[in-house]
């Protein structure tokens, strides 16, 4: 049985993120061996993509996802799900 196109990207999606997991789990295997300097900007980086992910989920499910991934967390928050929370 054929996918729908929905169903098709969502498979995708997850695919892609399912990746990205993996290589954020490497870097912070790697990140465990650098200096608390290096280690501690690194590993803000690797949260932000995480909260990202965890948003982008969010947001497909309660909101919408038409924000670019570098867009502040709170404004991801406050315009893109909770106005849809209330519904």
């Amino acid at each position: 049985m054929a996918l729908t196109e929905k169903e098709r990207e969502a498979r995708e999606d997850g695919y892609v993120e399912g990746r990205r997991s993996a290589y954020r789990s490497l870097l912070r295997e790697c990140l465990s061996n650098l200096s608390e300097t290096e280690r501690s900007a690194s590993a803000y980086a690797i949260e932000r993509q995480e909260t990202i992910s965890v948003l982008r989920s969010l947001c497909a499910e309660h909101g919408d996802n038409d924000w670019p991934d570098n867009l502040y967390i709170p404004d991801i928050i406050t315009k893109h799900l909770e106005p849809y929370l209330d519904e």
